[in-house]
């Protein structure tokens, strides 16, 4: 390999989403990681607490409130991923296939298209939320809402898509 091609390499490699969002990440969580372990004398860090003042406060440690943020980076990111390739697919404005791909996930393409990745770690960030629901509230309703309430928009937005390649007929 030449000195050209690794450079290329390197270039395409950095310039996947997923590996740019791992690294910002991995320096997050560092830096959570030393805040909570120093002590900075004469600065006091206010806790973390989620819904204060009723039956239900929390008090979170500041590396759980960077696992909840990365964690709703990473929903964010899903989800409007999701949301972005449904419109291009239904309004036919790309192709995907493995030339044009820049995704991480592209190495699985052969077994599952990268809609469907995007879909199911879109589910899956839904039901990671409507846990955590259950778990500051109590109320078991978060998780029945999260595995089939967001299922169902999942499924119906998935249909439409078919529905609009389809030129909006039924069969």
């Amino acid at each position: 390999m030449t000195e050209e091609e690794k450079n290329l390499f390197w270039r395409r490699q950095l310039s996947n989403p997923e590996l740019l969002q791992l690294i910002l990440t991995i320096f997050y969580f560092i830096l959570m990681l030393v805040v909570s372990a120093v002590e900075i004398k004469g600065v006091f860090l206010m806790p973390a607490i989620v819904m204060p003042g009723t039956s239900m406060e929390k008090e979170f440690e500041y590396w759980e409130v960077a696992g909840y943020s990365v964690l709703l980076m990473l929903s964010w990111f899903f989800l409007v991923g999701c949301y972005r390739q449904l419109i291009r697919k239904a309004q036919r404005m790309e192709v995907y296939d493995k030339g044009s791909q820049t995704s991480l996930f592209s190495r699985f393409s052969d077994y599952i298209s990268l809609l469907s990745i995007y879909l199911i770690f879109s589910w899956i960030a839904c039901i990671l939320w409507s846990v955590l629901g259950y778990w500051v509230t109590g109320w078991i309703e978060f998780i029945s809402f999260g595995i089939f309430g967001s299922a169902c928009t999942i499924c119906f937005a998935r249909a439409y898509t078919y529905f609009a390649l389809n030129d909006f007929e039924y069969l």
